[in-house]
């Protein structure tokens, strides 16, 4: 799994396992991206409150929320055409973990979203809100 966040010509940020696809006519040309369980991340916190008078300021422990990008599709995965992409890179770890608990809740696997057991009623979007967390400090296949 290669799990990038890429961010797009619209401004929207993407955590998503991320892959190459290729022509068969032409194995150089990359056609598009495969996204697999994207979601779309963004911080708690507004621009404006990074800085203070136009000098960038740390922030500690910046809230992270995670919403599934493609929430009515049937399918898992998308494909973006690659002039669609700004860049990519690599989430920090705990961000990765956070995304990781999500796609283990959602398949059922590993422990849950927080430390119980996963609380089935809840609905698909209040399961993301559970596994917000907070973050204290492209390569294709």
């Amino acid at each position: 799994m290669t799990v990038k966040i890429v961010r797009l010509k619209s401004g929207e940020d993407i955590i998503s396992d991320v892959k190459e696809v290729y022509l068969k006519e032409n194995e150089e040309k990359i056609a598009a991206l495969q996204f697999e369980d994207p979601f779309s991340v963004a911080l708690e916190q507004d621009a404006a409150s990074m800085f203070t008078e136009g000098t960038p300021i740390k922030v500690s422990n910046p809230k992270v929320h995670m919403i599934s990008w493609i929430p009515l599709s049937s399918s898992r995965t998308v494909y973006v055409e690659p002039a669609e992409v700004v860049c990519a890179y690599d989430p920090h770890a705990a961000v990765l973990e956070q995304y990781q608990r999500i796609l283990e809740a959602i398949n059922g696997r590993g422990n849950d979203l927080g430390g119980g057991a996963v609380d089935e009623s809840l609905s698909f979007e209040d399961s993301f809100v559970e596994a917000s967390g907070s973050v204290s400090d492209w390569e294709g296949d």
